[in-house]
């Protein structure tokens, strides 16, 4: 988001920017979006000056201070801040001033009156990091209105950018469009030359470049500057109008010269970067070798192979466009510094945006493109500021040229301007509305030939032009004709995908789950959790933060963050699920995408009630999934199995898949504690996730099925089961040994006691036969059930307890 007040825009233009209330409507139809800003409380400020100190009689920590407001006018306030000494400039809130809600009022503080505060910046709503109050410039003249020494009017536009629109990211850059949104022209409210005087300085040691390096750079400068004169005096400092534009801004304040270059970058948009003058003359840019160095914000960072550097005799001292080395920065007692300004290819510097976690405001420009042809000019505007300012004066320069600039030629046919926006749209309108955003045109027979200016990176393809006329001209009140599209892509394959997909989104939500959608990418820390072959991850080269920098290999860490913020929100029985994509890499180093639908759960089976509605474990979790599976016809060649399994992330005694052959067709588990712990969740939580492209890779037909009218029958088994011999054998034993009519297993009793054997249990299960063509007799049954009875015997150990056998 771009900061700016009214007056400071205003100094661009020759024609008047509408009233504020007015603003917002005019920014949108030129295709920006305002925010609020945070209000700045200086309109009922004054300019004080301190000229009397003495200690509070009543309190050791307060003093009491008399201002002088004008040469009739003294007042007595009550500060409690310990920088207020006699001599400086102060900012003071009178009686019957307001700071936002605060208004300001006499009161005694310990027994003293006290008519007034004196104001630190960020009682004034000013973002920065000191609390004490703020010592002014010595020339700030007593008595004036806070705001007008500020240079600020009552109106702060706060406008959001796209992210192609990198231009915008100064005032230069605003200023154009509220120029092209007002027929009138943006200029700079300074004198500028054709040739930078800074270009006719005599040149010093050349600058050295590596051959595969010239692609990313355009235009690199580099200009030596001693400090000369009166403006080198210790008082030197940022001029208070200044300090509050860039805070207003976003910018941090730093000394003299830092401050002076994030005016220029703010001013231009070209970054800038100040090196301390006792390095050499001998620069050089080139790939980094894996140095680890620390940078100007106190973290050490790694200059790999990737990142493009600045070296002064062979050591980094900055990566280029993104942030200087701590060691080789400029300071306030530097008597010389280095002063570069540069063009970076912008998707280098993305890389170097992405690859390091801390946010730079050069990093945020280059990453978007800079304005390659007014780099000069641009650094002519710092020179020109810190001789007025800080008292520096420029020696020497150094240069070397790159082959980044490649200037693209847009082949634009009129007649694809009417086939996308879907009317008329004269040829003359087409070339004033590109002329007008700064192209230039060579127009022939039935297109045009487009060179968009320098500053708009973002015009690389004939549809960004036609953006740009229905930004100018708007849509006509009346449509001629309707707009026409053709499919050409086959439906077919997809229907059949979405339908599985529909259908059991439907199941998961009639099971009292919620669906919901997560990013693709995240953390490598939290995707290891239930991945933890980190060979097999896909990471992004160009992440849009490290906290988003490695594509999933599963859904449940997503779906993981938000069982966690419900729990947080005091909703204790969560299911969600979401069908997604996951991404791994296979042996070859090709990445495999699959579809994936994975499901959460945790809390009680059914809503608070008397009754107790019970907590969920594993045997639900296992048991929604296998039905989720079953609820789409498989082929009848597929036969699925259950089996115990160790699951990454899932605790190793609750876990299990279900699997047909060598596929894995669904994963099921108990969430594993120590995630559970880390993630300071409080109760289980139970997964499962299903392939979505197994199930549509064998679905097969519905198979009408008439209902039999004939009588079922019933036969039970108790039976004495090894503790060791889980259901699933018993099933597959039973569904092998009765061939014939059995349509249904119920398992209607479990028991463990006394009369139960140690190390078994007793299961009691229901077998319910049906024919569709006959009534079953028993001797139909017997032969079946004694061998089942023998087999499971035989086989597993398991002998009968009484029941009809």
């Amino acid at each position: 988001m771009l900061v700016v007040n009214h007056q400071w825009l205003q100094t661009w233009l020759d024609a008047t920017i509408p009233s504020p209330d007015l603003v917002d409507d005019f920014l949108l139809r030129q295709g920006f979006e305002t925010e609020p800003v945070a209000p700045v409380f200086t309109q009922d400020i004054v300019i004080g000056e301190i000229i009397k100190v003495r200690k509070h009689p009543n309190a050791d920590k307060l003093n009491l201070c008399s201002v002088r407001i004008n040469d009739q006018t003294t007042v007595e306030i009550v500060c409690g801040c310990p920088s207020v000494k006699v001599g400086i400039k102060v900012a003071t809130a009178l009686d019957g001033a307001t700071l936002g809600t605060f208004k300001i009022e006499k009161r005694k503080i310990r027994g003293v009156l006290s008519n007034g505060m004196l104001c630190s910046m960020q009682e004034l709503g000013l973002k920065v990091s000191s609390s004490g109050i703020w010592h002014l410039n010595v020339q700030a003249p007593l008595g004036q209105s806070l705001d007008s020494w500020l240079q600020r009017s009552l109106s702060t536009y706060g406008i959001e950018l796209t992210p192609n629109r990198g231009d915008c990211l100064s005032v230069r850059g605003m200023a154009r469009e509220f120029a092209i949104g007002l027929n009138g022209q943006s200029s700079e409210p300074w004198d500028v030359a054709s040739k930078p005087e800074f270009l006719s300085l005599p040149a010093q040691k050349p600058i050295r470049i590596e051959e595969k390096v010239a692609s990313l750079i355009d235009e690199f400068h580099l200009v030596k500057l001693d400090k000369t004169g009166p403006a080198a005096a210790p008082e030197a400092q940022t001029p208070d109008w200044r300090k509050v534009r860039l805070v207003e801004a976003g910018f941090s304040l730093h000394h003299c010269v830092v401050d002076i270059l994030n005016y220029a970058m703010l001013e231009t948009g070209q970054p800038f970067h100040a090196y301390s003058g006792k390095l050499s003359d001998d620069f050089g840019l080139r790939f980094g070798q894996g140095q680890t160095e620390m940078l100007l914000n106190g973290e050490k960072a790694e200059v790999n192979p990737q990142t493009l550097v600045i070296e002064n005799e062979s050591r980094p001292v900055c990566i280029a466009g993104y942030m200087g080395m701590l060691e080789s920065a400029s300071c306030e007692t530097d008597d010389s510094i280095y002063l570069e300004a540069a063009g970076f290819q912008s998707s280098q510097i993305a890389f170097h945006c992405r690859h390091y976690p801390w946010h730079t405001q050069s990093g945020s420009r280059f990453e978007r493109g800079i304005d390659f042809g007014y780099t000069s000019k641009a650094m002519q505007r710092a020179i020109d500021l810190l001789v007025t300012y800080a008292g520096y004066k420029p020696q020497s320069r150094s240069y070397v040229k790159g082959t980044a600039s490649q200037p693209k030629v847009i082949q634009l046919p009129y007649r694809l301007v009417a086939d996308i926006l879907g009317f008329d749209c004269p040829e003359d309108k087409i070339q004033a509305a590109l002329i007008k955003v700064g192209c230039q045109l060579k127009g022939l027979k039935a297109h045009c030939e487009v060179n968009a200016p320098s500053w708009r990176n973002d015009l690389q393809i004939p549809e960004s032009l036609v953006s740009e006329y229905l930004r100018i001209y708007g849509m006509p009140k009346s449509i001629q004709r309707g707009i026409k599209a053709t499919l050409n892509v086959s439906t077919s394959v997809h229907s059949i995908a979405d339908q599985a997909i529909d259908q059991l989104k439907q199941f998961m939500v009639g099971q009292g789950f919620y669906e919901t959608y997560n990013y693709s990418f995240g953390d490598e820390s939290e995707m290891c959790a239930f991945h933890t072959d980190g060979d097999t991850l896909v990471k992004l080269r160009n992440p849009i933060s490290s906290a988003f920098k490695t594509m999933r290999p599963s859904l449940l860490p997503g779906l993981m963050r938000q069982i966690k913020k419900n729990l947080a929100k005091q909703v204790t029985d969560v299911r969600l699920f979401e069908v997604g994509q996951c991404f791994t890499r296979d042996p070859s180093g090709s990445i495999v995408e699959q579809c994936i639908l994975s499901a959460v759960m945790t809390g009680s089976v059914l809503p608070e009630s008397w009754q107790d509605g019970g907590a969920l474990c594993f045997a639900h979790a296992k048991s929604i999934m296998q039905q989720a599976v079953h609820r789409l016809p498989l082929r009848h060649d597929q036969k699925l199995a259950w089996h115990p399994a160790v699951i990454v992330g899932m605790h190793p005694h609750q876990s299990g898949q279900l699997v047909s052959g060598d596929s894995v067709v669904g994963q099921c588990g108990l969430v594993h504690p120590e995630i559970i712990k880390k993630m300071k969740i409080q109760q289980d939580v139970f997964a499962f996730s299903i392939s979505m492209d197994w199930l549509i890779a064998h679905l097969g037909h519905e198979i009408y099925r008439s209902v039999s009218n004939q009588p079922t029958m019933r036969r039970d088994l108790s039976l004495i089961v090894p503790e060791s011999v889980p259901y699933e054998k018993i099933k597959e034993e039973i569904q092998s040994s009765i061939f014939q009519y059995l349509i249904k297993i119920v398992i209607f009793d479990i028991y463990r006691g006394s009369q139960i054997p140690d190390g078994c249990y007793s299961m009691s299960l229901g077998l319910i036969f049906q024919s569709e063509e006959k009534t079953l007799v028993d001797e139909e049954l017997v032969p079946m059930i004694s061998s089942l009875v023998a087999n499971l015997h035989n086989k597993l150990n398991i002998k009968t307890r009484g029941g009809n056998d």
